[in-house]
């Protein structure tokens, strides 16, 4: 061996050196983020150097040079998910990133840390801001941008329908109707709430809303005409109304004002067959709100078509309520965030209401391990990767989102200890061959 090929053996040497302490850091990289959220381990591959000419007694031959790093690519293996209990914290399960906007340039990421900042907009732990669909009215929209949640009230909402299903019995008493006889104009003069009551053959009660979100209990009686035939009324307390339009109450206290009543008819089988509603006459208010009026869902409408959610019918056991439901509702505040695996956000208020406030989006890309890392567990787009795919969660091969979870580091401990003693090993190795071209060339020294 020349003196030529030792110092090339030394080259040799030395880029398997490289190589082995280029594994180690991508290996230290990974274990080092072990805990990082999203975060997706990489792998260095290598390719052997341009081989060198030399002749050989069967004819030309090529020897080696070595290794060098052909490049580091990320795994986008999924991690494992751990349940969090943040309100805005997201797992993505399958292939899509969240998008978000970082200084007015687009990222993506797999790390779902999101909160809410001032403004209303989503952001992750470093002020980028999650891109998304916005909702208007509890409708998503399709215009996309950085995702920003009305977390302001839900407006209250006026009851406009009441709903009932209940049980008449088809033996009451119909030798009296002392109903029949009263007044029901909330003055001194009307008939009293607890005697309407007690008079009624069956009665009950709930609250309804006016269009300020003003609660008020309505008493709904019902008095049997015969078997089958049936009149009711709804009536709420004289000293809640208005009656002469100046804004205040001054109606009787405790004294029954009908808002609303009507008959009912009932076929031979107990089933409704008819059924009438008319509004009082007497201009009223509750002060301070819009008019107010209801339809009354028993079963069937004035026309005599089935509605939706009522059904009041007769039959040969004790009166008795089934369901009673109304519409309205006072206005609520924000109690809670929760999003759905489509993506979409739904805000909880502390009326009972929920409506969707804004819808997360998902990226994919035709090459995601070519994505560039920038650091803060986001990514940039490149060339390699190609153009960044937007959609919906649950949509093609976007995968879905996981709420109130975080996804964990993909890093395999075990595998990267495996990689890291081959990868010490190879370092040893490679100076083992530096060390004795070394000692090889200092005997040739010698010699000279």
């Amino acid at each position: 061996m020349c003196s030529s090929d030792l110092f090339s053996t030394l080259g040799t040497g030395a880029s398997g050196m490289s190589a082995s302490s280029s594994t180690l850091g991508v290996i230290g990289d990974n274990i080092a983020n072990v805990g990082t959220t999203g975060f997706k381990s990489s792998r260095a591959f290598y390719v052997d150097m341009m081989p060198g000419k030399m002749g050989s007694a069967s004819g030309p031959a090529t020897l080696g040079r070595g290794a060098m790093l052909g490049g580091i690519s990320s795994s986008f293996e999924q991690g494992a998910l751990t349940q969090t209990g943040g309100v805005l914290d997201m797992a993505v399960v399958g292939n899509g990133l969240f998008p978000v906007s970082a200084g007015g340039e687009s990222m993506y990421t797999r790390d779902g840390s999101f909160q809410l900042d001032r403004d209303g907009f989503v952001t992750n732990l470093s002020g980028a801001r999650l891109q998304g669909y916005q909702a208007e009215d509890g409708v998503l929209s399709s215009n996309f941008g950085e995702l920003q949640l009305d977390t302001g009230p839900y407006p209250q909402q006026a009851t406009s329908t009441v709903s009932m299903a209940a049980t008449l019995t088809a033996d009451p008493d119909i030798t009296s109707s002392p109903i029949a006889a009263g007044t029901f104009d909330g003055t001194a003069a009307a008939m009293g709430l607890t005697e309407l009551s007690d008079a009624a053959d069956y009665d009950t009660s709930l609250t309804v809303y006016d269009s300020l979100g003003m609660p008020h209990e309505v008493n709904v009686v019902f008095e049997a005409t015969s078997s089958t035939d049936w009149t009711w009324k709804a009536v709420v307390d004289g000293g809640e109304i208005d009656l002469d339009g100046d804004g205040a109450p001054d109606g009787e206290p405790g004294q029954a004002f009908e808002l609303s009543g009507g008959t009912m008819s009932f076929s031979g089988t107990g089933d409704m067959v008819a059924f009438t509603q008319t509004d009082t006459t007497t201009a009223w208010n509750w002060g301070g709100a819009e008019p107010f009026t209801f339809t009354f869902d028993g079963g069937l409408d004035a026309a005599g078509n089935p509605t939706d959610n009522g059904a009041i019918r007769v039959s040969g056991e004790e009166s008795s309520l089934t369901s009673l439901s109304q519409d309205g509702f006072p206005q609520g505040n924000l109690v809670d965030l929760a999003v759905q695996p489509d993506g979409q956000i739904e805000a909880i208020y502390d009326n009972g209401q929920n409506r969707v406030v804004g819808g997360v989006a998902l990226v994919t890309f035709a090459a995601t391990n070519q994505l560039e890392r920038t650091g803060g567990n986001m990514y940039r787009a490149t060339f390699a990767s190609g153009e960044p795919l937007v959609g919906n969660a649950e949509q093609g091969a976007n995968g879905s989102v996981v709420s109130r979870a975080l996804e964990a580091s993909n890093t395999d401990l075990e595998s990267e200890f495996i990689a890291m003693i081959k990868a010490q090993r190879s370092f040893s190795a490679n100076a083992g061959t530096v060390r004795t071209a070394d000692e090889t060339l200092q005997e040739l020294v010698n010699l000279i």
